[in-house]
């Protein structure tokens, strides 16, 4: 019996000892500690979209399995060489839509009799090739600039948890984990619960050099 109780003391310890190191409750204790002296500087080093509020205590419910994924920049920065490739030509074509928009007014200007109708009739096909190719390239252009903010999120993310730069130009070896932690939050007027989003990133250096990033926090959504 002696034995026994003495084995599960010592499992109950190293679960407590593996609960108070692990690293999300690391992160999240200090994040935490942070906003209780509202540090937005020391809160925005751990995580991408800080949150305030009057802290008075937190803990954490449940813990996700790590989530390998692929790179996510090395994708994204393939999908923009595409719209990229697309928008070029989109924009020769409205270029030389109004230019045909501007010839067919020309001649309208200069037809008389029947040939001002036909003249009418061009210009009229004209602007309608225009507008179209038009919506075309405002659709791309929507397209390419969201694409560039999550690119620009996605290279901010990168180096909070690197401490390098994404080097331009370049496809990278890796890969990034993610997991998700539920967290209750006692606040000076309520209780919240948020589900955390947790990144890291393990990569080789263009040099071939294996570089890991820390865990740091993407997100925090109110559920």
């Amino acid at each position: 019996m002696k034995k026994i109780f003495l084995f599960a003391l010592s499992t109950i310890f190293v679960f407590l000892i593996f609960s108070c190191g692990s690293p999300e409750k690391s992160i999240l204790g200090r994040y935490f500690e942070a906003v209780r002296f509202n540090d937005k500087m020391t809160m925005s080093t751990m995580a991408y979209e800080p949150i305030s509020m009057e802290l008075k205590k937190w803990r954490m419910v449940s813990l996700s399995q790590e989530e390998k994924k692929e790179l996510p920049l090395n994708e994204l920065f393939k999908k923009q060489d595409e719209i990229k490739e697309t928008r070029d030509a989109i924009v020769n074509q409205v270029a030389d839509a109004n230019d045909k928009v501007a010839e067919a007014k020309a001649n309208l200007s200069k037809a008389r009799g029947a040939a001002k109708r036909k003249a009418e009739k061009e210009l009229e096909e004209a602007e309608n090739v225009y507008k179209e190719t038009r919506a075309s390239y405002e659709k791309i252009q929507k397209d390419w600039n969201e694409l560039k903010a999550l690119i620009d999120k996605e290279k901010a993310l990168f180096n909070l948890s690197v401490g390098i730069e994404w080097p331009e130009g370049v496809e990278l070896e890796g890969d990034m984990g993610v997991k998700e932690v539920m967290v209750e939050v006692t606040t000076a007027t309520d209780v919240r619960n948020y589900k955390v989003i947790l990144r890291r990133y393990t990569i080789k250096t263009p040099e071939g050099q294996p570089l890991n990033g820390r865990w740091i926090i993407e997100k925090f959504i109110l559920q």
